[in-house]
């Protein structure tokens, strides 16, 4: 029996923050109260707790501001900065799906790169149509003297920005919240970093100078409570359909500031005494990613067009190493298809398992739509039969006789990672796929229909 909170039982004893939220939608309100008291199934529900009494609420708060933006500008496009835009555009795209968004890595370091600056501002101007620029937090000067100038059509929303700059005031293509807005808390005196940047933590590290991702500050598994707080509130919202209304930006702005400066949802400051999240410091130490795959496929897909999105579907045809990360760290879901006795297939992981003798397009019937496949049949398997839609392991070109299998009129798979044979990228390229990435022995492909927002 599903022991979650029924949305339509829910009683109006909303938090402070599920108050302001029912001001524009009290059924959006039910879908935040009824994803914070689903916590009972959580061991250690700390930053359960975090995300749905302080970051959600905060987090769609934030996104009305946006969308409030896209009408007032007739925005096309939104592109949300890494990494401080991580959890919004997660937010954004589950509220407003009909508008275009893409995450990219920027960052003060990689500014320094006049190539890798160039690119960026390429990639803007790329975007069809008005384009809105999401950051987070910080001074705006480095977008303004750098990218603005160069870039058309483009407007800079710096939610809460820092010290006054005249020529940033005088700036009409620059948006904030807030300028120069200081929390407070019984707790502590905190500035916008820590309020706003701690627990809006991604699950990777910053940009440097070379345009690399460097290794986090933190632990990133502490983020698996907010991922799992992501995927109960989208499945909260599947049960009504919402409409948003009274969006007004001083109502937007008076909500924000209730809620960032309300004593009992102020989490930012007890979670920082706990020292779970140091951030930002001299001396903090690295917590480098482990990433899986033996030629560095999935580090390649996770930070290229994955982009460190929580809570996908994959499936392994082979039980390779690349889709451990995904399950392990960014709570992915999904199905492999393997020997059942081999003793990988039987490692600690949540995913379905299924034999070789198992229907590939009964197993994918199973999913909505799967974000990342891979195949790669591991040569020591003993031959198995081929038999109406069943994977085979006879000793030719395996890899193709089972993508052949694959209905892609009926199934949406975004990015497949497959071991390189004759045939294979003639099949891919005709049913819409273009070659990402050639490794040693594994070639990648992307939908374009999946990626065409983001290349």
């Amino acid at each position: 029996m599903d022991s979650r909170i029924n949305l339509f039982e829910c009683t109006p004893d909303y938090s402070f923050a599920e108050k302001k939220i029912a001001t524009f939608d009290v059924n959006l309100a039910n879908a935040v109260r009824a994803t914070r008291l689903n916590k009972k199934d959580i061991q250690d529900a700390f930053f359960y707790s975090v995300f749905s009494t302080f970051v959600l609420p905060l987090n769609i708060l934030i996104c009305f501001f946006i969308k409030k933006t896209v009408d007032e500008e007739g925005i096309d496009s939104v592109c949300f900065l890494a990494r401080d835009g991580y959890w919004f555009i997660m937010i954004f795209k589950l509220l407003f799906p009909k508008i275009k968004c893409t995450y990219k890595y920027f960052s003060r370091l990689l500014s320094s790169n006049d190539d890798l600056t160039s690119k960026f501002i390429a990639e803007i101007n790329s975007m069809r149509g008005k384009k809105l620029i999401f950051d987070l937090h910080g001074n705006g000067t480095t977008i303004c003297q750098k990218v603005l100038p160069k870039t058309n059509n483009t407007k800079y929303l710096l939610c809460f920005r820092g010290r006054q700059n005249a020529d940033i005031d005088m700036n009409t293509n620059v948006i904030n919240i807030f300028k120069n807005f200081k929390f407070s808390s019984k707790f502590a005196i905190l500035d916008r970093r820590d309020v706003v940047e701690d627990i809006f933590a991604a699950p990777h590290g910053s940009t440097n100078s070379n345009g690399s991702i460097m290794a986090p500050e933190y632990d990133i598994n502490f983020l698996k409570e907010y991922m799992t707080g992501f995927a109960l509130f989208e499945e909260n919202l599947r049960y009504y359909n919402f409409s948003i209304k009274n969006l007004t930006y001083e109502a937007i702005r008076n909500a924000i500031e209730k809620v960032l400066t309300n004593e009992k949802i102020n989490l930012s400051a007890i979670e920082r005494k706990k020292g779970y999240i140091k951030y930002h410091t001299n001396n903090q130490p690295k917590f480098p990613l482990r990433f899986y795959s033996s030629e560095g496929e999935d580090k390649f897909y996770i930070q290229n067009y994955a982009r460190y999105i929580c809570n996908g579907v994959f499936m392994d045809i082979g039980d390779s190493d690349n889709t451990y990360f995904l399950e392990k760290n960014l709570n992915w879901t999904g199905a492999r298809i393997a020997n059942v006795y081999s003793k990988s297939s039987r490692q600690n992981r949540k995913s379905l398992l299924y034999d070789f003798s198992a229907d590939i397009n009964m197993v994918l019937a199973d999913f909505q739509e799967i974000d990342y496949m891979s195949v790669s049949i591991i040569p020591c398997i003993k031959s198995m039969t081929l038999r109406k839609g069943r994977a085979s392991l006879k000793n030719t070109n395996k890899e193709l006789r089972i993508l052949k299998l694959v209905d892609f009129n009926k199934h949406k798979i975004n990015y497949i990672c497959v071991k390189r044979g004759a045939g294979i990228s003639a099949l891919l390229e005709s049913k819409g796929y273009k070659l990402a990435r050639r490794n040693e022995t594994t070639d990648e492909f992307y939908n374009l229909k999946a990626f065409e927002n983001q290349y």
